[in-house]
C-alpha cells in the first residue's frame, strides 16, 4: 500500500487510543517500528494487522474501525491527489473518481494481484462503485466515501451488497450507529472480495 495509507493509520491509532497508543498497537500488532514515508510502499499485512489490533483493544467491531479508519483517511486522499479532484467537482462526483483515485493508494505496478474498481453514474442521483480486490478492505471503502461526503459538508448513504464471506457490512461505526446488513460472498471465478456500493445523497 501507498505510504500515505500507513502514515494515516499511525496518526489514526494515536488519535483513537490513549497516550502511547500507536507504540502498544504496533507490538502486539507484529509490526516494525519505522518511519512511514508518502512516497514509499509498505506491507497491506501491516494495516490489516493493526485494525485487528484496535478492534481487540476497543472493543470493537473490526468492521467498524476498518470503515471508521476509511472515514478518518479521506482527507488525506483528497489533499494527496488534488491535482486528480477537480475543484468543482461536489461530493458524488469525487466519488466517481475513485475509479482513478483509489487504485494509487492500494496497488503497484506489476502486482499480480490488483485491485480492481469501477464506478458510475446510473442517473438516479447516485453513483455505483463497484470493487473486486484480493484485500478485505470493502468496509475501508464504505467508510472512505462517508470520509469524503463529510470534506464536502454533504452526508452519503452507504448502501453495500456482495462482501466477503464472514464479514458483516459495518453496521455501526466506532460510535455505535446502527446501519443496514448485507449479504456476503466471494467471486467464485478469482476468489477475490468483491462489494457494490449504492452512493447518494442522505436524506434530511
Amino acid at each position: 500500500m501507498h505510504g500515505i495509507v500507513h502514515k494515516a493509520l499511525k496518526e489514526y491509532v494515536t488519535d483513537r487510543t490513549d497516550d502511547g497508543g500507536w507504540e502498544t498497537v504496533r507490538e502486539r500488532a507484529g509490526v516494525e517500528n519505522r518511519l512511514y514515508l508518502p512516497v514509499s510502499e509498505y506491507p497491506d499485512e501491516e494495516v490489516t494487522a493493526v485494525l485487528e489490533t484496535v478492534a481487540d483493544l476497543t472493543n470493537h467491531p473490526e468492521v467498524a474501525i476498518r470503515r471508521d479508519f476509511g472515514r478518518y483517511f479521506a482527507p488525506s486522499l483528497l489533499e494527496t491527489f488534488d491535482a486528480i479532484v477537480d475543484d468543482d467537482w461536489d461530493a458524488l462526483e469525487t466519488v466517481l473518481g475513485l475509479e482513478e483515485l483509489y487504485p494509487r493508494v492500494v496497488t503497484k505496478e506489476g502486482d499480480p494481484e490488483e485491485t480492481e474498481i469501477s464506478t458510475q453514474r446510473p442517473g438516479s442521483g447516485g453513483v455505483v462503485v463497484r470493487y473486486r480486490s484480493p484485500r478485505p478492505f470493502c468496509p475501508f471503502l464504505e467508510g472512505l466515501v462517508e470520509g469524503i461526503g463529510e470534506e464536502y459538508g454533504t452526508a452519503l448513504a452507504v448502501d453495500t451488497t456482495a462482501l466477503a464471506p464472514n464479514e458483516e457490512v459495518a453496521a455501526a461505526n466506532v460510535e455505535g450507529d446502527a446501519g443496514a446488513g448485507a449479504t456476503a460472498e466471494r467471486e467464485a471465478e478469482d476468489d477475490r472480495y468483491s462489494c457494490e456500493l449504492a452512493v447518494r445523497p442522505a436524506p434530511d
